[in-house]
Parts: structure tokens; C-alpha cells; sequence
């Protein structure tokens, strides 16, 4: 639980988490380690052309730095990289 007395709210961390969990199985999205891998042998700017985020973004994934990548950012790359059959 996380609370906010300054602004009145309380949020259920345990359900955010469990909700996210849900919809990665949704999308099947990728783990950090598993878009790292899969970078290895891709051309970083064709990537980061083809997914409409930066180059520098899809660098960092490619070298396994740790960084707060966004929903977003993570989503976009998985789709990329692993195309609907």
C-alpha cells in the first residue's frame, strides 16, 4: 500500500504489479534479457527507426544497461522483434 496524505490516495502496489503482470502475458512481451539477446545481431538504427524510439533507447537495450524503460519502450521492441505469426 502507498499512500499519499497530501493528496488523499491510497494504492494498492501488490495490484498495479499484478495487473502489469497480466498484460505482459497479454502481449507476451519480452524480458530485458531476452530483447538483449535478440539485438545482438540486429542493426541498432534500423531498429530504432523501425519502432520510432531513439537510438540511444535501443542501444541501451542492446547492452544491457539498467535503466527505467517505459511500458511503452519494452512493448514496441517485443513487437519488432517478435512478429504476430
Amino acid at each position: 500500500m502507498f499512500t499519499n496524505k497530501k493528496l488523499g490516495f491510497t494504492v494498492n502496489l501488490h495490484f498495479i504489479n499484478f495487473n502489469l503482470k497480466l498484460t505482459m502475458a497479454k502481449e507476451e512481451l519480452m524480458t530485458l534479457e531476452e530483447i538483449q539477446k535478440q539485438l545482438q545481431d540486429k542493426r541498432l538504427y534500423v531498429v530504432a527507426r523501425a519502432t520510432k524510439l531513439s537510438y540511444p533507447t535501443i542501444k541501451k537495450l542492446a547492452d544491457g544497461k539498467p535503466e527505467n524503460y517505459t511500458y511503452n519502450t519494452i512493448s514496441k521492441v517485443s513487437k519488432y522483434l517478435k512478429p504476430t505469426k
